[in-house]
C-alpha cells in the first residue's frame, strides 16, 4: 500500500508533464495553422504552402521537447515544494497529490483509448484499401497502376496506385489520371501519413484536424493545377464538376471527389498571386519569441553548470536494512522523478545544483543536495537511509 502510494505520486507528476507537453504541441499547432489560414491559404504559391505547412508539423512536434532557457543576471535559488510545478517563465501548477481520485491517470487513460481506437481505425482503413487494390483489374503506365473496381464510387490515390470506379467515360478517365498522377508523382501520400500521425498525437484538438484538412486541400490545387494545364481548363472543371461524389476511403489517400468544391473551382481560375504575400510568414518570428517567453526557463550565469547530466544512482533501505520498493526520487525544481525497484535501487539523471528529495509514506523524507558530493565521470553513488516514523 505504501509502495502504492509513492508510485502514485510519481506517476501524477509524470501526468501533469505530458499534458504540458501536449499543451505546447497544441498550442504551435494553432499558431500555424491560424497564420496559413488568414494570410496563406487564399493564394496561388501551393508548393510553398505545402513546404509551410509540412514545417509546421515537425517544428510543433519537435519545438515542445527543446529544453528553452535564457540567462538572468540572478534567479531565487529556492526550490519549488514538492506539490509545485515550474513549466516555463510565467506557468506554474499546484497539485495535491493526495488526492484519493487521481484525474491525470485518468486523463492519461482516455488520451491513450483516443490513440488506441485511431490506431485501429487507421488499419481497418488500409485493409479496405488494399482489398480494392487486390480486387480490381489492374493497367500499368509509367509506373503507376490503374486500378478500376465496382467497390468505389469516387477516384482516389494511395502510394503508386490509383483507384476508380467501373464504368467511367474515356475522357473523364484521362483527366482524373492526370490529376492523380500529381499526387503520386510529388510523393503527397508522405504527407497524408506525417498528417495523420500529426492528429492522432493530438486528436482531442479540433485544430489539428483543420490543419490536416488544409493540407489535403493543398494537394488538391496542386493537382488541379498540373491537371488543368494537361487537359484544358474547361474540360477539367466539367469533369471535376460531374465526378463530385464523396468517396468511401477518406484517411490516408488524395480522393478526386474532395469536399472543398467551390473553393477548388476559385482557385482554378484565380490569377497567380502576388510573391509579396509570403512575407506573412515573418509574421511566426513574434508569434515563436511568444511562446519562448511563456515556456522559457530563467537561467543564472551561476546555474549554466547545472545543465549538465549527472547519473545519480544507489539503493535506498531503512535503519533494519530492508529494501524499499517505489520510493519516490524526485527533483521538484524540475518536476520529474523515478522510483526505486523492486530490489531498492533507483538511478536519476539529474543537474549538478539539482536537490533531490526522496521519501514514502510511513518514513521520514531525506534530502540529496548533488553539490555537495564529489562527481566521477559524470555518475554519482548514493545509498539513501530512511528512518521510520514513531
Amino acid at each position: 500500500l505504501l509502495a502504492s502510494s509513492a508510485a502514485s505520486d510519481v506517476y501524477k507528476r509524470q501526468g501533469v508533464i505530458m499534458w504540458m507537453l501536449l499543451l505546447k504541441i497544441c498550442l504551435l499547432t494553432t499558431l500555424f495553422y491560424s497564420l496559413y489560414h488568414w494570410a496563406l491559404r487564399g493564394n496561388t504559391f501551393f508548393r510553398f504552402n505545402r513546404v509551410y505547412l509540412l514545417a509546421g508539423m515537425f517544428i510543433a512536434l519537435a519545438l515542445p521537447f527543446i529544453p528553452l532557457y535564457y540567462a538572468v543576471p540572478t534567479v531565487s535559488e529556492t526550490d519549488l515544494p514538492e506539490t509545485a510545478f515550474r513549466i516555463g517563465n510565467i506557468i506554474s501548477i499546484e497539485m495535491k497529490v493526495n488526492e484519493s481520485v487521481n484525474f491525470s491517470q485518468i486523463g492519461c487513460l482516455i488520451y491513450i483509448s483516443g490513440l488506441i481506437v485511431l490506431l485501429l481505425s487507421r488499419m481497418w482503413t488500409v485493409f479496405r484499401l488494399f482489398r480494392c487494390i487486390r480486387n480490381g483489374s489492374k493497367e500499368v503506365f509509367c509506373g503507376i497502376v490503374s486500378i478500376e473496381t465496382p467497390m468505389v464510387q469516387s477516384s482516389f490515390s494511395f502510394l503508386r496506385y490509383i483507384v476508380l470506379p467501373q464504368g467511367i467515360k474515356e475522357v473523364d478517365k484521362n483527366v482524373i489520371l492526370a490529376h492523380e498522377e500529381t499526387h503520386i508523382r510529388q510523393w503527397h501520400c508522405v504527407d497524408l501519413l506525417l498528417g495523420d500521425i500529426f492528429c492522432i498525437i493530438q486528436w482531442f484538438n479540433p485544430i489539428a484536424w483543420l490543419y490536416k484538412r488544409d493540407l489535403v486541400e493543398n494537394h488538391e490545387f496542386l493537382a488541379d493545377s498540373n491537371a488543368g494545364n494537361v487537359a484544358g481548363m474547361d474540360v477539367y472543371k466539367e469533369t471535376l464538376t460531374r465526378y463530385w461524389l464523396y468517396g468511401t476511403m477518406k484517411s490516408l489517400v488524395n480522393p478526386f471527389a474532395y469536399s472543398t468544391r467551390l473553393m477548388r473551382l476559385s482557385m482554378l481560375k484565380k490569377p497567380s498571386s502576388h510573391g509579396i504575400q509570403k512575407c506573412w510568414t515573418v509574421a511566426l518570428v513574434p508569434l515563436l519569441l511568444l511562446y519562448v517567453w511563456i515556456f522559457a526557463v530563467p537561467v543564472s550565469s551561476a546555474e549554466v553548470t547545472d545543465l549538465q547530466q549527472v547519473t545519480l544512482m544507489g539503493k535506498i533501505t531503512d535503519e533494519t536494512g530492508q529494501k524499499i520498493v517505489a520510493a519516490s526520487v524526485f527533483v521538484p525544481r524540475k518536476s520529474f522523478g523515478t522510483i526505486s525497484d523492486i530490489d531498492g535501487n533507483y538511478q536519476l539523471s539529474v543537474g549538478k545544483k539539482d536537490t533531490v528529495y526522496v521519501s514514502i509514506a510511513g518514513y521520514e523524507k531525506q534530502k540529496i543536495c548533488v553539490s555537495d558530493y564529489a562527481v566521477e565521470n559524470g555518475k554519482l553513488m548514493i545509498d539513501v537511509l530512511l528512518q521510520s516514523l514513531k
